[in-house]
């Protein structure tokens, strides 16, 4: 593993005008509609509503911050950024945004330090029955991308995409968008593998959607998305790939909150030294809440995604977690986590026939306390242990990072 700070790149100027478009249009705010998340915020000024918030996370120490299998590397760590929401409505036009500053400091290891930029947005025009949209966003960020990739390689993650809405009634709707998104990752390595050769892809999604309102909690939900994704540099990765999910959402006001989509994904690569992938993949999260005492959260997620080891071609990637928040009184919470998240690969045809089965499983769990104050603060602090077991020896490891946790809304 490379622990070498990446090579700076220029940015073409094409990306730079999609950069300036997605920082002048807001995108959408968590999970909840525009206009109700504007209502909660704290700031409003004319038809401007914002609500700034200020995170300082994980200051501590990660016993192993590279997480090497065999020298592990004990490092003082902290993150500290703004965050930003704004909406704007002028009229018909809706506009609502977030905006992300995040620095990343080690104490010892500098190559690890970074500043991480975000900005997605989101603008449309109702029309009454009728509601087209476009949205775009932009990430530059050096953290780890996922649970497969343990170095930290500086990518930029593009996506411009728009679509209209159909209102066919009050409790009934219907979206169709198209969407290009590009990624591309800085000259940097993973377990001697460059991740700009393997993974530099344009994904092009066409999706339809529906959406009936069941009741005033509850909303059926269907998707249906082709995706086409095209490598830059490993052409014999490029695919096609189809999937259908349906399930339910839950407003925050239901005993039980959250999304459960559930489906089947079929994968279609363009070369024959591919495998093929038909099977099921989810995306749930949900909350049931006991009074203002007791919060208890799950999220399951199932999909497919690309590998950096070009001796693989992809891996499904099945996991679940659980979190537990217990008011305690006196302002003070207690918080526990536990999961697990099974990597499952699919070797090439044409490599070697030891690499078809492996399976890789990391298993996290936490514990914390943390006192919430009037003024909107909450100061927390956290133990987490991280295992990786693999049958490759050197992505085999363990680490325990512990610290103190500050969130502050404005």
């Amino acid at each position: 593993m490379s622990r070498r700070a990446p090579a700076s790149r220029r940015t073409p100027a094409p990306r730079v005008l999609v950069l300036l478009l997605a920082l002048l249009l807001p995108g959408r705010a968590a999970a909840q509609p525009a206009t109700e998340a504007a209502s909660d915020a704290r700031l409003h000024v004319g038809p401007l509503t914002f609500d700034p918030r200020l995170a300082i996370r994980n200051v501590g120490i990660d016993t192993n911050v590279f997480n090497d299998a065999e020298a592990p590397v004990r490092d003082f760590t902290a993150t500290i950024g703004p965050e930003l929401d704004s909406w704007l409505r002028i009229g018909r036009l809706h506009w609502a945004g977030t905006s992300t500053v995040g620095w990343n400091y080690f104490r010892t290891a500098r190559t690890q330090r970074s500043f991480d930029l975000g900005q997605n947005g989101r603008v449309s025009l109702d029309l009454g029955r009728l509601v087209p949209f476009a949205r775009g966003s932009v990430l530059r960020a050096r953290q780890r991308p996922n649970l497969e990739i343990d170095a930290r390689v500086r990518r930029e993650m593009t996506e411009v995409g728009g679509g209209v809405e159909l209102l066919l009634g009050a409790q009934t709707r219907l979206t169709a968008e198209h969407a290009v998104r590009d990624l591309r990752f800085d000259d940097g390595t993973a377990a001697g593998e460059s991740l700009a050769s393997a993974l530099d892809r344009r994904e092009t999604t066409n999706a339809l959607g529906g959406r009936l309102v069941l009741t005033p909690l509850t909303t059926l939900v269907v998707e249906a998305e082709a995706r086409a994704d095209r490598f830059r540099h490993e052409t014999t990765r490029n695919s096609d790939s189809v999937r259908l999910t349906g399930g339910l959402e839950l407003r925050p006001l239901a005993l039980i909150s959250g999304r459960a989509l559930v489906g089947a994904r079929r994968l279609r690569p363009a070369s024959a030294v591919m495998p093929a992938f038909t099977g099921a993949v989810a995306d749930v999260e949900l909350a049931y809440q006991i009074r203002d005492l007791t919060r208890l959260t799950g999220l399951v997620q199932r999909d497919i995604d690309y590998s950096f080891e070009l001796a693989q071609a992809y891996y499904v990637s099945t996991g679940w977690r659980f979190s537990l928040v217990q008011m305690v009184g006196g302002g003070f919470d207690v918080v526990a986590h536990t999961g697990r998240t099974t990597l499952a690969y699919r070797a090439r045809l044409d490599s070697d026939p030891d690499e078809a089965h492996r399976r890789d499983r990391v298993e996290v769990y936490g514990l914390g306390i943390g006192r919430r104050f009037v003024s909107g603060v909450r100061f927390g602090v956290d133990l987490e242990h991280v295992t990786r077991r693999s049958s490759v020896r050197t992505r085999t490891y363990e680490g325990l990072r512990g610290g103190g946790t500050i969130t502050y809304g404005f």
